[in-house]
């Protein structure tokens, strides 16, 4: 995908740089580099960044500001680089648990739940694995057949 084509992508779903950045777990400065050509996103962040996009403004994550699992892993690994208390990152979970509620369509589950960055501490990421692998287990068995 052309740097151009993510611009135009993102313009059309009427998501500012802001809002797409915070739901993929990224910068602002970043996105907006990778709009440019500036930078190039490896193709994890692409494909985060794309279903962030095509889930558009009017999905919940937006509409309710909601803390995707990218949103999750980024505010986790900016708390350790601050030294934050482990009770401040475990209500970082907490609310990603408390959010995954609103999420209903295949488009939106693919935004909430895309592949996000490391925290940088493997503890953490094995905990928001464990999270969300319990998350989609309930939401199965929670599934009507």
């Amino acid at each position: 995908m052309q740097s151009w084509e993510l611009r135009a992508r993102r313009r059309a779903a009427a998501l500012t740089l802001k809002q797409v950045a915070r739901a993929a777990g990224t910068t602002e400065s970043n996105v907006a580099a990778y709009e440019r050509g500036k930078k190039t996103p490896n193709p994890v962040t692409q494909k985060r960044l794309l279903a962030v996009i095509d889930s558009g403004a009017s999905s919940p994550i937006f509409v309710n500001n909601l803390m995707t699992v990218a949103a999750t892993a980024s505010a986790i690994r900016d708390a350790l680089r601050k030294g934050k208390p482990t009770v401040d990152m475990l209500r970082l979970v907490r609310q990603m648990v408390s959010d995954s509620k609103w999420i209903q369509g295949s488009t939106d589950h693919e935004a909430f739940y895309a592949q996000p960055s490391t925290t940088g501490d493997q503890r953490w990421d094995a905990m928001l694995s464990g999270v969300v692998e319990h998350l989609n287990v309930m939401k199965h068995c929670a599934s009507p057949d």
